[in-house]
């Protein structure tokens, strides 16, 4: 995008399933799976990362535009040093 021309994106989970969507073209932009439900996914401040939190206890973090992964915290479900499930998350 160049000038003052922003892009409006939408975030949404349905099961196990992220997708961004363009509200202007109403198509999806892309979409992950998670290897488990999804509770719920945010936009961080900068809107260039959207995360996604659910019942494997990971907060997954996926680029903006592309969906590729950018990480995860943890780094690997480990229900010893953690809680199992993720209900919400805030940039």
């Amino acid at each position: 995008m160049s000038g003052d021309q922003e892009l409006c994106l939408l975030a949404s989970s349905a099961g196990r399933v992220v997708t961004v969507w363009d509200p202007s073209t109403q198509q999806s932009k892309w979409t992950v799976t998670s290897q488990s439900l999804v509770h719920c996914v945010r936009w961080n401040h900068t809107n260039q990362v959207v995360g996604s939190a659910g019942e494997d206890g990971l907060i997954s973090l996926y680029h903006h535009s592309s969906g590729h992964s950018v990480g995860c915290i943890p780094e690997t479900a480990d229900v010893t040093t953690h809680e199992p499930q993720v209900h919400s998350i805030a940039f």
